[in-house]
């Protein structure tokens, strides 16, 4: 498709769909029927609906049918890749691999998750997947928060989409990132869950976890109502902000969200951290 074209449907798109997600500032007022962005504001019915919801047992799963091996072989990758390229001492992982990337906290959230189904699914042992997970956890709810641009890992509680994977500290012109956030907060949250002995580094796991969760600002990032922002960025002002690429972000995400089922299949135990991943934790603790 023509880059001019593609350009135009995407703004064309944006205009018609910001709406929907309060980016009502995207088209001007008189286009925007006041039905459509009520709609997008008033949550009172959502809110009284969900408080009044009675809680409910989840539904019994019943037998399942066992999945093709290669769902083993993808589980294991899985978590190879996470456990194989971050960095031990702070729990850090890239964007990508193999070329260097700075850390994505969004695919932090997904290691720490990693990490639980590797002990589960024997490929790591219980005290390994702690002391990463302590480490990761302990360097969110030390790393540096402010409004300054440089040197800081987040601002109100948020944390930027990217950060140097050693100090932690803003890379490029990254965001703060409302969705990535939550990416990040989501994997704490399984952690936090599953390390639940009495164990004293477990103990820290948890109330770190919730000092990160509880300090999060959340009515800092809510500039339309009672709708979050996706992103914020350092300014005069500090306060976040939105535009067309967030609005397609959004309904992409949401998109992609839909219907992702985990696999419960465990593969056979007893099996260490292979070569790939133990080369890549020691390639973090000799680089400079």
């Amino acid at each position: 498709m023509n880059a001019n074209r593609r350009a135009l449907l995407m703004s064309g798109g944006a205009m018609a769909l910001g709406p929907l997600v309060g980016c009502s500032s995207l088209v001007p007022d008189p286009l925007v029927p006041d039905l459509l962005r009520n709609r997008a504001y008033d949550t009172s019915l959502a809110d009284a609906s969900s408080s009044a919801a009675k809680p409910t047992a989840p539904p019994s799963l019943g037998a399942q049918l066992p999945l093709p091996p290669l769902f083993d072989d993808i589980e294991r990758r899985t978590f190879d890749f996470f456990w194989g390229i971050g960095n031990p001492v702070n729990g850090l992982v890239p964007d990508r691999y193999p070329s260097k990337s700075p850390c994505s906290i969004a695919a932090v959230g997904f290691a720490l998750t990693a990490y639980a189904v590797g002990v589960d699914r024997g490929y790591v042992g219980h005290d390994l997947a702690r002391e990463r997970t302590l480490a990761t956890v302990r360097f969110f709810r030390d790393a540096p928060q402010g409004p300054q641009p440089r040197g800081k890992t987040g601002h109100k509680g948020f944390f930027y989409h990217f950060i140097d994977m050693k100090t932690g500290a803003r890379a490029w012109r990254s965001e703060v990132s409302t969705v990535d956030t939550a990416l990040l907060l989501a994997g704490m949250l399984h952690a936090q869950a599953y390390f639940d002995s009495d164990h004293p580094d477990e103990v820290e796991i948890r109330d770190a976890v919730d000092k990160i969760y509880w300090r999060i600002d959340w009515k800092w990032a809510q500039v339309r109502g009672s709708l979050i922002s996706m992103a914020g960025a350092p300014r005069k002002d500090t306060s976040p902000t939105t535009g067309r690429a967030t609005t397609r972000r959004c309904w992409w995400c949401c998109w992609r969200s839909a219907r992702r089922p985990t696999p419960s299949t465990r593969a056979p135990g007893g099996r260490g951290p292979r070569a790939i991943a133990t080369r890549g934790a020691a390639s973090w603790a000799t680089s400079t």
